[in-house]
């Protein structure tokens, strides 16, 4: 995915998005607001986690995305990554040692 931003050439912001990967469209637009309200930064670690989640009962997971912006002024995905607790059993309680 490539997001690039025409901010210097226009006085209204516009993000011109093309995109090879089947993505959410709605999902675009909340990359582009992000990037469109952060001209001035060269990358953005977004983390999105729904308080509902919970190994035992599932729901949407913790998910990660890295987006940085190259020295054509396109944005590039780094990387997404969605955080999974896989376990065979469930522990209610874990120690942490300090």
């Amino acid at each position: 995915m490539k997001i690039k931003s025409n901010r210097l050439k226009r006085k209204t912001p516009h993000l011109t998005i093309t995109c090879d990967l089947p993505i959410f469209k709605p999902f675009i637009t909340v990359l582009a607001n992000v990037i469109e309200r952060h001209p001035k930064i060269f990358s953005i670690t977004l983390n999105y986690s729904n308080a509902d989640y919970t190994a035992e009962t599932g729901g949407y997971r913790p998910v990660e995305i890295r987006l940085e912006r190259k020295q054509d002024n396109r944005w590039h995905i780094c990387y997404v990554t969605e955080f999974y607790l896989y376990t065979y059993t469930v522990w209610p309680r874990i120690n942490v040692c300090h």
